[in-house]
Order: C-alpha cells, then sequence, then structure tokens
C-alpha cells in the first residue's frame, strides 16, 4: 500500500477545495508574511523601528492578532473613508460643495483605471447665470 506525503495530500485537499491556483499561491503568501515578520522582529531587537525593543514586539504581536481577528483596517473601511471625504468637503465654499459631497459618493461619470494610472470622476453642474443688468433693465421698460 502506498501512502501520501503531507504535501501531497495539502495539494489534493486544496485542489478540491480551491483550485490547484490558489494551492501554489497560499504557501508564496505564507512564506511572504513569515519575511515580513521576521523583518519587523528585526527592527524592533535593532531599535530601527524607534521604539523599546519588549514593547514594540509586544505591539507587533498584537497588531497580528488583530489582524487574524479582521480588526486592524487602519481606519480605512469604506464607511471611515466616505465620512472622511464627506467631512473634506465642508471646508468648502456653498457653490462647490454640493459637487464635492457628489463626487465623494461616487457619483458623476468614471473614466480612467487604477492600472493605467488613476480613475477620475467629473461631475457636470449646470447653473443659470443671473441676468444681466442691462438685461434686467431692458426687460423693465415697456
Amino acid at each position: 500500500m502506498k501512502t501520501m506525503s503531507t504535501g501531497s495530500r495539502y495539494l489534493a485537499a486544496c485542489g478540491l477545495a480551491l483550485g490547484l491556483g490558489a494551492c501554489f499561491a497560499a504557501p508564496l503568501l505564507v512564506d511572504q508574511q513569515a519575511q515580513r515578520q521576521q523583518e519587523q522582529r528585526a527592527a524592533c531587537l535593532d531599535g530601527s523601528s524607534g521604539q523599546e525593543p519588549r514593547s514594540c514586539l509586544k505591539e507587533m504581536v498584537a497588531a497580528r492578532a488583530a489582524a487574524r481577528k479582521g480588526e486592524l483596517d487602519n481606519g480605512e473601511s469604506p464607511a471611515a473613508l466616505r465620512a472622511n471625504a464627506l467631512k473634506r468637503c465642508q471646508l468648502l465654499g456653498v457653490e462647490d460643495k454640493p459637487a464635492c459631497e457628489a463626487l465623494a459618493r461616487h457619483e458623476g461619470e468614471a473614466s480612467g483605471s487604477v492600472r493605467g494610472g488613476g480613475q477620475l470622476r467629473q461631475i457636470t453642474v449646470r447653473q443659470t447665470a443671473p441676468p444681466s443688468p442691462a438685461a434686467a433693465s431692458s426687460a423693465k421698460a415697456p
């Protein structure tokens, strides 16, 4: 009877569950995370983090635990980003504020792409001009 190695069992189970592409990417991500953790730990220990080594390591472990629980978003949840964008619109004048808020809500026409260097949003605001003084005076005359 032939037995499967642990790696073969991993690939077989992963292939059935996710498809083989995801199976080959998963170990790479784990390796990258492990390397990043080693670099962060080294920065804590050699003092290049700017923190006392003991508190730096403690904070690193707490951040990793929060990230695993999905609690680490750096305040950049979609709702927080939208609220921040709307807050920036408060600084604008009465004329520009509605357009700014519409852009913050992702309204308007979008063009471009992130891959192409950026995405632009455009809002068209139609305004009627107040009547000129000459037109107003000629409208009053019979």
